[in-house]
């Protein structure tokens, strides 16, 4: 009734460790330990298992260590820190070592945390200080609005990472339209209608002149439209005779482009002139196009001062000629105020 044990000269199992790192047990990792005896025919009856970490040293030092019956060995082993691990397997038959190996398993530590729904770094909470800030981008061009903000990781439908738009209703108002002449803050910079040019220019036009409108003046005077425009935004045009102030002509007028001033100007018959009349714009009270010279983006033009012969005395010719009404009492044309 004797069976002899039968050795073979080979050791063999089957080995291996694993782990997770740092997953459900964090901040602490766990390993698990497999074992089982191999394809040869070598009568297993039992095991030792030993765990070393390796310290600050560099040296391996015992961690964990169980013995156990059995053809076959498994264990996890819970709450195992971060580090090096070293684990050692000797099966043995009836507690005599047979033969030894070992596997060497790296528990990585918790990682810093980054933006994926998971607690990466173990300390109860995900993604913190790593979610994005997004804005409400209502007007789909690209800036959000200031007020809307929600963290995520991934931008939500909708949503993009600035609070650049003054108007999220309206998706030609942001910081990369173009600033044109409205009244708005269409760039978004603060400021309406500062339109930002290398250069600029402007026009001065005549559009209409009526000398001594019948009944109205006397000696002649000059009815003169004048129309304004330019490339900038400006809501005032300041007007100006340019040369010797003869016609006392200086001022703000409130016009947007397109817009006409009408000024009364003198004529005389005996010693016509030629004078410069000057306008620049302005916006908000300030030149509209601030390129350090005196009157930043003007335009000029040439007027002569002309006359229909109105001398300011009554006689039948200028009666005729300033079509003013008169009395018998009256001995001189009474002047008109200026429509300037």
């Amino acid at each position: 009734g004797f069976t002899p044990v039968l050795f073979t000269t080979e050791c063999e199992f089957v080995h291996s460790v694993s782990g997770d790192n740092f997953g459900p047990e964090c901040p602490k990792g766990r390993l698990h330990i497999d074992a089982s005896k191999g394809s040869i025919c070598t009568l297993i009856t039992g095991w030792a298992v030993e765990v070393l970490q390796k310290n600050s040293a560099g040296n391996y030092a015992p961690y964990w260590n169980t013995t156990a019956a059995g053809e076959a060995f498994s264990y996890t082993l819970d709450n195992v820190p971060a580090g090096e691990y070293k684990v050692i397997y000797a099966p043995n038959h009836n507690a005599e070592p047979i033969c030894s190996a070992f596997d060497e398993y790296i528990l990585e530590a918790p990682g810093p945390e980054v933006c994926n729904g998971e607690d990466d770094d173990c300390d109860g909470t995900i993604d913190e200080d790593v979610q994005i800030t997004f804005y409400a981008d209502t007007d789909n061009d690209g800036y959000g609005a200031p007020g809307t903000a929600v963290l995520a990781c991934i931008a939500p439908e909708g949503y993009v990472a600035n609070d650049d738009d003054c108007d999220d209703t309206n998706p030609d108002i942001n910081p990369d339209a173009e600033e044109i002449c409205n009244g708005i803050d269409d760039d978004c910079n603060g400021t309406e209608d500062d339109r930002q040019l290398s250069s600029c220019s402007s026009t001065l036009t005549i559009v209409n002149e009526v000398i001594n409108p019948v009944g109205m003046f006397c000696p002649d005077r000059s009815i003169v439209t004048l129309s304004f425009s330019s490339d900038v935004c400006y809501d005032k045009w300041y007007v100006s005779e340019a040369t010797s102030q003869l016609l006392g002509l200086e001022g703000n007028w409130v016009g947007l482009p397109g817009q006409t001033l009408t000024i009364s100007l003198p004529a005389s018959a005996e010693n016509p002139f030629v004078t410069q009349i000057f306008a620049y714009p302005s916006l908000n009270d300030q030149p509209a196009w601030g390129d350090g010279s005196p009157f930043p983006c003007g335009a000029m033009i040439d007027y002569t001062l002309t006359s229909n012969g109105c001398d300011g005395t009554l006689t039948a010719s200028n009666i005729t000629a300033c079509g003013v009404q008169y009395t018998l009492s009256t001995t001189t044309c009474l002047f008109a105020e200026s429509l300037y």
